[in-house]
């Protein structure tokens, strides 16, 4: 795509674009807000997460590929059951 088609293109965007009214701007606002929402509290949970495992202290030893390869079987049955569960209807999304 060369110049001269990528300001056509540009040219029919701005043609065919418009001012959003007052109600879609708020919409907007409120998604962005409620998405920004959502993403902070996961993030804090997380970072609570993270910080009370660390104050226990365990005295399993163990290597730390075992522990990787813990936290992989433990993620990839997540994300089996989740499939399973929209499969059989356990929750629609």
């Amino acid at each position: 795509m060369g110049l001269k088609d990528f300001l056509k293109s540009s040219e029919r965007l701005f043609r065919l674009s418009r001012k959003p009214t007052n109600t879609e701007v708020w919409q907007i606002l409120r998604i962005t807000l409620i998405g920004t929402g959502i993403l902070g509290a996961y993030g804090f949970l997380i970072m609570f997460l993270g910080t009370v495992l660390s104050g226990i202290s365990i005295k399993l030893r163990l290597s730390s590929n075992v522990a990787l390869y813990l936290l992989a079987v433990i993620v990839v049955l997540s994300i089996m059951i989740y499939a399973y569960g929209r499969r059989a209807g356990w929750w629609r999304s």
